[in-house]
């Protein structure tokens, strides 16, 4: 008979851990599907976009490279005569006045108390014009060197509040 230290029983709660693997198993499995989809779609996306990379490349292509030069013309045996060529007349431009300041230009050295009657007469919101006087006030403010630069300095302006700004800009 065999003593019942040197046998090996399995605990009761060994279902338990068996259990558990499989939630894991059936989870990982649930997971892998869903990113093996994803990659799926992914690629078709991509050969979706492939046709236009190549109709891309080919018109770079087409634009980039360079003219075949056309062999010169043979000399005609019998001379001709030359050619005049005559200048196109134009109407002389009167002396160009210096441009208007663009709106960027006012917004980065208008003074600020005329900045801030002319952002509230264009229809600015009190809060984009108490950011960009905050711009300007500070002591090492850089100017705007492009829309795109103000409306990322500047907290709660976008595009289209710009471009309504911009039309309705008095100056």
């Amino acid at each position: 008979m065999a003593s019942p230290s040197k046998t090996k029983s399995r605990p009761n709660n060994s279902k338990e851990p068996d259990n558990a693997l499989r939630e894991h198993l059936g989870t990982l499995d649930n997971t892998l599907k869903s990113l093996v989809e994803a990659v799926n779609n992914v690629s078709c996306e991509i050969q979706a976009l492939q046709p236009l990379v190549e109709t891309a490349n080919l018109t770079s292509e087409v634009v980039s490279s360079p003219k075949p030069v056309s062999k010169p013309a043979p000399k005609a045996k019998a001379p001709t005569p030359p050619v005049k060529k005559q200048k196109p007349t134009t109407a002389k431009k009167p002396a160009a006045k210096k441009p208007a300041p663009t709106f960027l230009e006012l917004v980065n050295t208008l003074p600020i108390e005329e900045l801030i009657e002319a952002l509230k007469s264009a229809g600015a919101k009190q809060h984009v014009v108490r950011n960009i006087i905050n711009q300007r006030k500070r002591p090492n403010f850089q100017e705007f060197a492009s829309e795109e630069n103000l409306i990322i300095r500047v907290k709660g302006l976008a595009k289209p509040s710009l471009e309504l700004i911009a039309e309705e800009w008095p100056y």
